[in-house]
C-alpha cells in the first residue's frame, strides 16, 4: 500500500499535501469528517476553492498516495476502508512517540478526575494481561474491525488526533475514555480467534498511548497504571 501519512492527523495529513501543490490557498481548505457510525469519510468540496484543471491535478497527485481517494461532484473524499485503517492503526503507536511528548509535567496537577484515570488504568492492565497471554501483533498483517464499538472508538481515535491542538479538551477526553470502555465492555478478546485478537490488541494499545499523551501533555496530569482497591477483572 502507497498511502503516505506522517502525523497521526489524517487531516493534517490530507491537508498538508493540498498546500504543497497550491500554498496560496492554505488558509482555505477545511476536510469534514461525515458525522456517519457506519463509514468513516472525510471530505473537502474541492470545486469551491480550484478551477477544475487545478483540481484534476489535486486529485492526480493524491491518488497515487491514498489509492482510496475519489473526486465525485466537485467533493474530494477520502473512505478509510479496513485496508487504510489496518495500515493507519499499525504506523499510529510510532507516530504518537514522534509527535505527542510522553515526558512527565514540571508541575503536575492535583487533580484525580477519576474517569480519566481508570480508563487509563484499566487499559494498562488489559495490556498487561494481553501480554501475559502472550497475544501479540506480526507485522506487517491486515487487520479488520466490523463491531460498532470497535469502530466507534477508531471514530474517537481520529477524532484525538484531528482535534489534538483544539480548545474544547474535556469533552475531548471524556468521549474518548467513554469509548474505550464501551469497547472494552462489548469486545472481548480472550477466546476469540486471533485475527480478531490482533485486531482489537491495536485499538487497545493506540487507545491506552493516545489517552497516556493527553493526561501528560494536554492536562498535566501523571497518568495511573493501578487505582487503589482495583483489581482487573
Amino acid at each position: 500500500m502507497n498511502f503516505i501519512c506522517n502525523h497521526p492527523s489524517i487531516e493534517h495529513c490530507l491537508k498538508q499535501q493540498l498546500i504543497n501543490i497550491f500554498p496560496e490557498n492554505n488558509h482555505k481548505l477545511t476536510f469534514y469528517r461525515c458525522p456517519k457510525t457506519d463509514i468513516i469519510l472525510y471530505r473537502l468540496p474541492l470545486f469551491y476553492y480550484f478551477t477544475p484543471a487545478q483540481c484534476q491535478t489535486i486529485f492526480n497527485h493524491l491518488i497515487a498516495l491514498f489509492p482510496q481517494i475519489q473526486l465525485r461532484e466537485g467533493w474530494l473524499e477520502l473512505l478509510l476502508d479496513q485496508q487504510f485503517l489496518s495500515f493507519w492503526l499499525l504506523k499510529l503507536n510510532d507516530l504518537i512517540d514522534q509527535f505527542f511528548s510522553d515526558e512527565l509535567p514540571l508541575h503536575p496537577r492535583g487533580e484525580f478526575f477519576f474517569l480519566f484515570q481508570y480508563t487509563h488504568a484499566r487499559y494498562s492492565g488489559l495490556l498487561q494481561l494481553l501480554n501475559r497471554e502472550k497475544i501479540s501483533l506480526t507485522e506487517p498483517e491486515l487487520l479488520s474491525w466490523h463491531h460498532p464499538a470497535e469502530i466507534a472508538l477508531i471514530l474517537q481515535i481520529l477524532t484525538v488526533c484531528d482535534c489534538w491542538e483544539g480548545q474544547k479538551l474535556y469533552p475531548l477526553t471524556a468521549n474518548f475514555c467513554e469509548a474505550m470502555l464501551n469497547f472494552e465492555r462489548n469486545c472481548r478478546i480472550i477466546g476469540e480467534s486471533a485475527p480478531i485478537q490482533r485486531s482489537r490488541l491495536i485499538l487497545i494499545s493506540v487507545s491506552q498511548k493516545l489517552l497516556n499523551r493527553l493526561l501528560r501533555q494536554k492536562w498535566q496530569l501523571l497518568p495511573m497504571t493501578e487505582l487503589y482497591k482495583y483489581q482487573l477483572l
